[in-house]
Order: structure tokens, then sequence, then C-alpha cells
């Protein structure tokens, strides 16, 4: 009888792991953000262009987490701004260097707007939550 417990036990302790990892395996699947990026002309001899550039953004739909991948931009200010234009979040960052930026939208739900702005280009996009 103890052995017929035990077992039972370890079947319920291994069906909670399994569907621990599916979720946590769940969150690292990430959906693009469909962001609309405009290149900021410069009047000096310095050649900018954006496809030497990264500006990508991803939602991690379960945590409710926003990833804003940025790249060779310069420094860069992103905003998080609601429905009604409040900005919910600021940040300025230098992008020499590859970066990825994570923000906890989990507070949050509605629609909302990521604006990257730097001197090399402006880059807009739209997700909900």
């Amino acid at each position: 009888m103890k052995k017929f417990v035990i077992l039972i036990i370890l079947l319920i302790a291994e069906s909670s792991i399994i569907t621990a990892t599916n979720y946590k395996f769940n969150d690292t699947e990430k959906e693009l953000i469909d962001i609309s990026k405009t290149s900021i002309e410069d009047k000096s001899n310095i050649e900018r262009s954006l496809f030497e550039t990264t500006v990508d953004v991803y939602l991690y739909p379960i945590s409710k987490q926003i990833e804003a991948s940025l790249e060779k931009i310069g420094e860069a200010s992103i905003y998080i701004v609601n429905s009604t234009n409040q900005v919910i979040y600021y940040e300025t960052t230098y992008t020499d260097i590859p970066i990825s930026l994570y923000y906890n939208m989990s507070g949050y739900q509605g629609s909302y707007r990521i604006i990257i702005i730097s001197s090399s280009c402006y880059a807009e996009g739209i997700f909900s939550l």
C-alpha cells in the first residue's frame, strides 16, 4: 500500500513539473511587433542607413514582457505610451553595441505604442496586451 501511495505522489509531482516546463517553454515564444521605421537625414557628411542598424521589438504574450533589440542607432530614447498618450515608461540608452531592453507590462491591459527616437531613426509600433 505504501508503494502505491508513493507511486501516486510521484506521478502527481511529475505532471506538475511537466506543466511548469510547458508554461516556461510557451513564454519563450515571442511575437514580432510591426515597427515602422523612418530614417532621419543628417546634414553632416556621416552616412547613416537603417540597413546597418537593428530596431526590433518583440512581445512575450504570456509574461507580457516587451523586448526592444537595438543596435547602431546612436543614443536612443524609448517611450511606451498608452491609448490616452500618457507616457508609462521612458528610457535613454546607447546602442553602439547590440542591446536588448526588457519592459515588464504585466500590470497593464489595452493598446500601447512603443516609440524609439535616435539621431538616425524614428521607429514606432503598436501592440496590445
